[in-house]
């Protein structure tokens, strides 16, 4: 009995130190090349990051993974004056817990045998990529398409005016 009263004291105490380490905010590092704005701050200090700027996170010992992969990619296009598509294009591929294949392509849903690639390759566990590519093409596309080992995401290409 003795045991379990010591068990949730313990487990009771540790609840308190997160419960008030949430609360304690640390003030947010100004930097000398970007101003930053209050709503910044208060979204930065509630959903992101560590409290202070020189934390790291580390993993050590058995590894808890919930996904084996984060992926965020992105297109916009612009059209030039000589009728030409100007892309940006940006992405970032990261794998947790095995080997993945990876293709991004440039496609339009209406016109399948047109595609463009703009990378493709494997991912091995805690190797992550990342890339940043323009391109003046021809072709009209809509969609950024991210094929991957266990499916694929589409996203629509942003049409700057």
């Amino acid at each position: 009995m003795i045991k379990k009263t010591v068990v949730l004291l313990i487990f009771a105490c540790f609840i308190s130190i997160v419960l008030l380490s949430n609360i304690i905010t640390a003030p947010t590092p100004k930097t000398p090349w970007y101003q930053v704005e209050p709503w910044e701050e208060e979204v930065c200090s509630k959903w992101g990051g560590t409290r202070f700027s020189d934390q790291e996170a580390v993993t050590a010992g058995r590894k808890i993974a919930w996904a084996t992969m984060t992926a965020t990619a992105q297109a916009k296009k612009f059209k030039t004056p000589e009728n030409f598509y100007l892309y940006e294009v940006a992405w970032y591929l990261d794998s947790y817990g095995k080997l993945i294949d990876y293709e991004l392509v440039l496609t339009d849903p209406s016109k399948p045998d047109l595609r463009h690639r703009i990378v493709s390759g494997s991912l091995s566990p805690e190797a992550g990529t990342m890339g940043y590519e323009i391109y003046n093409l021809t072709d009209d596309y809509s969609e950024l398409v991210l094929k991957y080992t266990g499916g694929s995401v589409t996203t629509p290409i942003i049409e700057v005016r």
